[in-house]
């Protein structure tokens, strides 16, 4: 008597895995989305109290307030962004930051962009999404 599998075994085998398979995926990329969301709020956080400390310095020094947050080309990526205001400067690309305007920056998160902009000394969250409350 030979000892072998049956097709209705394989098929069995076969389709149990592939469910464990989407489960195990499924939960590694809420993982993920969850990491890069708090990733992107330490540096939200790192870049307020970056411009807290510059315009402090410039009080205390008796100059004007800070007008841009970097010198970054608008729309490329590669570009240098937060410079002013960061020791480390943040890298813009198609899939994280972009800088859309002199002292505008968006954020490519979970499929959907999230806008912030620097203006009176503040940088603030300015999309009309759930997200913004997020990040404040």
């Amino acid at each position: 008597m030979k000892r072998a599998f049956s097709l209705i075994e394989v098929i069995f085998s076969i389709c149990l895995l592939a469910i464990i398979i989407t489960l195990i995926n499924r939960n590694f990329s809420n993982i993920f989305n969850t990491v890069d969301s708090k990733k992107y709020k330490i540096q939200i956080n790192q870049i307020k109290s970056g411009i807290k400390n510059v315009n402090s310095k410039r009080v205390l020094s008796n100059t004007k307030f800070l007008t841009q947050l970097d010198k970054a080309t608008i729309n490329k990526a590669g570009e240098k962004l937060f410079s002013n205001v960061l020791k480390n400067a943040i890298i813009s690309s198609n899939n994280s930051w972009m800088k859309y305007n002199k002292n505008s920056y968006s954020l490519k998160l979970n499929n959907s962009k999230v806008n912030f902009k620097y203006k009176n000394n503040t940088f603030m969250c300015i999309s009309k999404n759930e997200i913004c409350k997020e990040f404040q």
